[in-house]
């Protein structure tokens, strides 16, 4: 017998935390991490902005390179043009997937508490 059980024991009118509360720490928890997606994807954006706008028409026809904001570093226009977005995108689907998780998780709190209330 665990600890958890002798207390249920010696306190019987205490009931052990029902599925809709662990659902709602995940839901909780979910939505922390969609919105740390949100501000990276957001982040990310503002960072390709800057880097584009810090770019001249002379470094776009004679393919040179341009320094990235903040980091100081050098790269290629042509690998920055073609990696950015396909990154952006990348966390954009990541971020939709999450919702559709966050969605799913709702749904089924909402649908516990329906059964709760029409059987309770």
């Amino acid at each position: 017998m665990t600890g958890n059980d002798r207390d249920m024991i010696n306190n019987p009118s205490e009931e052990k935390p029902n599925a809709s509360y662990r659902l709602l720490d995940n839901i909780t928890e979910a939505s922390k991490n969609a919105r740390q997606i949100y501000f990276l994807y957001m982040g990310f954006l503002a960072y390709c902005t800057l880097t584009v706008f810090g770019t001249f028409d002379r470094q776009i026809v004679l393919n040179k390179t341009t320094s990235l904001p903040i980091i100081g570093m050098d790269v290629s226009l042509n690998a920055f043009y073609i990696a950015s977005p396909i990154i952006i995108i990348l966390v954009f689907v990541y971020f939709q997937l999450y919702l559709l998780k966050l969605r799913s998780l709702i749904e089924k709190c909402n649908d516990e508490e329906k059964n709760i209330s029409i059987h309770g």
